[in-house]
């Protein structure tokens, strides 16, 4: 009897597993395209030490309400409060929704100034413990007053995530090719532990170079690829998720569309599950 329910056990174990890998699904965590974006009215009314920074909630969101993108720079006067004009209508390739031109977020120099970036209510405490994974662990550093993304939402319910956005820019000078103005890549920095944890840091991540149609050829716009980029597993349901994205090489114009975060849903418990905990629970009442 022992034996016949230890194999049993092992069956609907191994159909536990079948079941959940058939329910898994690629999601839509969050996405940004920033309709109806503009703040104009709204900027003269922004405290003078966080001028330069807009918050943005996501257009698509998964995750109970608590997806919001900020845009950031030092200078203030830089960031446009109404954006620039959207890119090209945008389908996801997981979800399949379509979206139109709408807006972008636009630094009209992606260059700061001024104040730091801090997260919170207190602009003095702008650095932060960072690990940039080079051995000697990690130390106080901050992300500096230059162009950069910060990222806010709950990532319980789904794990292996990924990422991908728009970015158009001013291209080269023609008279000057080594004089790069658009960047090639950016830094990536994330946190799960909220203000006492540490950001860890990937470097150069690289940005591709897209097609686009003729009209829009006097500008260049890159993205994250065919595909996404990868988080790391560290981020696999955490309730926190703080991402910041920067360090862009060049110190010109930079507009930023269809930010998407998507991930794998981890699926609830199977019914079979659930009957192999009873058959469990009248194996042990029978050794009793």
């Amino acid at each position: 009897m022992r034996l016949f329910l230890f194999a049993f056990s092992a069956f609907l174990i191994c159909s536990v597993g079948l079941i959940s890998r058939a329910d898994a699904q690629t999601d839509v965590v969050a996405f940004w395209h920033f309709e109806g974006f503009d703040v104009r009215d709204e900027l003269d009314l922004i405290p003078e030490d966080i001028a330069g920074r807009i918050e943005v909630e996501a257009d698509v969101d998964n995750t109970a309400g608590t997806a919001v993108l900020q845009a950031f720079l030092g200078d203030a006067t830089a960031l446009d409060g109404n954006g620039g004009g959207g890119f090209v209508p945008y389908t996801s390739p997981v979800s399949g929704e379509s979206f139109g031109e709408t807006r972008t977020i636009r630094f009209d120099d992606s260059r700061g100034g001024g104040q730091d970036f801090f997260i919170g209510d207190d602009p003095n405490n702008n650095t932060f413990l960072i690990d940039e994974g080079q051995g000697e662990g990690a130390v106080e550093d901050d992300f500096g007053n230059d162009a950069l993304l910060y990222v806010l939402f709950d990532g319980t319910g789904f794990r292996d995530f990924q990422f991908r956005f728009d970015l158009e820019g001013t291209p080269n000078d023609p008279l000057d090719p080594d004089n790069q103005i658009l960047p090639e890549d950016f830094n990536i920095s994330y946190r799960i532990t909220g203000p006492d944890g540490v950001f860890f840091l990937e470097n150069n991540v690289e940005l591709f170079q897209v097609g686009l149609p003729d009209e829009l050829n006097e500008n260049q716009r890159l993205n994250t690829g065919e595909g996404y980029f990868s988080l790391s597993s560290a981020l696999d349901n955490a309730s926190t998720i703080e991402i910041v994205i920067n360090d862009f090489d060049g110190n010109d114009e930079l507009e930023f569309d269809n930010f998407e975060i998507v991930a794998t849903s981890i699926p609830e418990p199977s019914s079979a599950s659930l009957l192999m905990l009873v058959c469990m629970g009248v194996a042990s009442r029978r050794r009793r």
